[in-house]
């Protein structure tokens, strides 16, 4: 029975080795900055930006992203007397230690 576990364990960990050995030498490249970085994709994004469907919609981004910060730290104002109660109650009920 051990012999039976210890073959796949030996030969999953010499498996999760040999990529650490393979790695020196190794460049990782980011596809998405090397090809945003080129002429054209920079004149697509120029273009995109002067178009004034695109400016609305940043601009309502904007917006939008502005109102949920909002709505958010509301939220957690509101919030803030519930929980304080939920932590007393929680502490009352385990001084009491009730036994069920």
């Amino acid at each position: 029975m051990k012999k039976l576990l210890f073959v796949p364990l030996l030969i999953a960990s010499l498996l999760a080795a040999i990529p650490a050995f393979a790695a020196e030498g190794i460049a990782v490249i980011d596809m998405r900055n090397a090809v945003l970085a080129t002429q054209v994709a920079q004149d697509a994004f120029k273009a995109l930006e002067e178009e004034t469907e695109y400016a609305a919609n940043i601009e309502r981004a904007t917006l939008l992203q502005t109102e949920r910060q909002a709505i958010a730290k509301n939220s957690k104002k509101m919030l803030r007397p519930y929980r304080k109660k939920k932590l007393l109650i929680c502490k009352e009920i385990s001084k009491k230690k009730v036994k069920i």
